[in-house]
């Protein structure tokens, strides 16, 4: 797969691809999650990009894009900001975001500040708030502790970095619970950053501003977004639906290639009927 790369104002430089068809029927910007990369999608996108202009990209600090070392660079805002800067670089207009894990949030935020940009949003395995209040809801208080831990694994592992990381290519995975894999992909300061800013997400005042549909997925074996949370953001958001795919965990997308690229296009050709 031929990447282009772009360059934001902070001259971070970001992998991407955008897939164009002619005649296509919507855009779609798929947006992957932590410690993953683009490929996470290539297996879902076989039979969409026949139809469909698609936008592939790889977050800061994951694939191939740039890594730097500097913690106020990997915040909520920043991963926002580069969503921006892509779909403007490459000029898509109307767009559908299809958002996998902390994706979803990042399109959800996108959506909020672009409504006239957005048709639709796709959430798979998306959390909008601190994880641990609707899993682990008696740890929600001791959020500051669980930060404190995982700022100190950053400064811990800051020093034990490798001076190339590995690219992986999801569709080449045997195991689809790459946890642990995933781990050797991303600088483990960087991982531990991102996964900081999970615990301070909350879109609890700002979900109902959402305006455009919204397709909320969840496997039934997930342990991270929990059936409670995905009903909840279902009941906030106006025009919503949520299905859950039986015997599947967080990696849907890993897992369930065509069953996510199936939902994809039904999503879109409700909102086009």
């Amino acid at each position: 797969m031929n990447l282009e790369s772009f360059k934001t104002n902070e001259g971070i430089k970001l992998n991407y691809q955008l897939i164009t068809q002619k005649g296509s029927k919507a855009n779609l910007v798929l947006v992957h999650g932590y410690s993953g990369n683009h490929t996470v999608w290539l297996n879902v996108i076989k039979n969409l990009k026949q139809k469909y202009n698609i936008l592939l990209f790889d977050l800061r600090g994951h694939g191939l894009s740039d890594k730097p070392k500097k913690k106020s660079l990997y915040t909520i805002p920043n991963f926002v900001s580069d969503l921006e800067a892509l779909i403007n670089h490459t000029k898509l207009k109307n767009v559908y975001l299809v958002g996998y894990s902390s994706g979803g949030l990042f399109s959800m935020y996108y959506s909020l500040k672009h409504k006239k940009n957005v048709k639709g949003i796709i959430l798979i395995s998306t959390n909008h708030t601190n994880f641990l209040k609707f899993r682990l809801p008696f740890l929600d208080s001791l959020t500051f502790l669980v930060k404190g831990i995982f700022n100190t694994c950053a400064f811990l592992f800051r020093n034990f970095n490798k001076k190339k990381y590995n690219f992986l290519d999801y569709t080449k995975l045997k195991s689809k619970s790459p946890v642990f894999k995933e781990l050797s992909l991303v600088p483990l300061d960087i991982y531990f950053w991102c996964i900081n800013t999970l615990l301070d997400k909350n879109m609890e005042g700002k979900i109902n501003e959402i305006d455009v549909p919204v397709l909320i997925v969840r496997g039934s074996k997930d342990l991270l977004t929990t059936r409670r949370e995905c009903s909840y953001l279902a009941k906030k958001i106006r025009s919503s639906e949520f299905k859950t795919i039986l015997n599947i965990d967080h990696h849907i997308v890993l897992n369930k290639p065509k069953k996510v690229a199936s939902l994809i296009d039904s999503f879109i050709a409700k909102q086009n009927n």
